[in-house]
């Protein structure tokens, strides 16, 4: 379909007419944004549960490129959280040991509140491990830390 698309300049709906081919078969691809597919509200949930959480969009940042994100996390010490995508990559080619990177993957509540609640549940067990430099992939049940930079151990 992208093919088509691409070459024609139609949408993926025209497309998949002309190919013949049920556009309900293609895979979702969502969207979001995944620096902005975190609510503010569970930025003011977790500042209200006594963290330092700012929402990128409060600091007019949503639109920054993830070199500006690493950069600006690392000098002010914060941890980046954001939902399931290919950041935790990103940051692993970099080599460096911050920013950390907490990542809700997928099976994650979507919730602001229950997202909150899950970090707040999680945050004193991960603390350090964030203070030294990880990625930290968030899901319902379970947790998997990984150390940065990516290939030091």
């Amino acid at each position: 379909m992208r093919h088509l698309m691409g070459r024609y300049g139609v949408s993926e709906r025209r497309a998949c007419r002309a190919a013949r081919f049920w556009r309900s078969s293609l895979p979702y691809e969502s969207r979001r944004d995944p620096l902005t597919a975190l609510s503010p509200r569970a930025a003011e949930l977790l500042q209200e549960a006594g963290h330092d959480a700012v929402h990128v969009r409060i600091r007019g940042l949503h639109a920054a490129d993830d070199e500006q994100l690493f950069s600006l996390a690392a000098a002010e010490g914060r941890t980046i959280i954001l939902a399931d995508t290919d950041f935790g990559a990103l940051l692993a080619l970099r080599r460096e040991s911050r920013p950390s990177v907490i990542l809700f993957r997928r099976g994650t509540p979507r919730r602001p509140d229950r997202q909150a609640a899950l970090l707040v549940a999680n945050l004193p067990v991960l603390e350090s491990e964030l203070d030294r430099g990880a990625i930290v992939a968030l899901y319902d049940t379970r947790l998997r830390i990984r150390r940065l930079p990516i290939g030091s151990d």
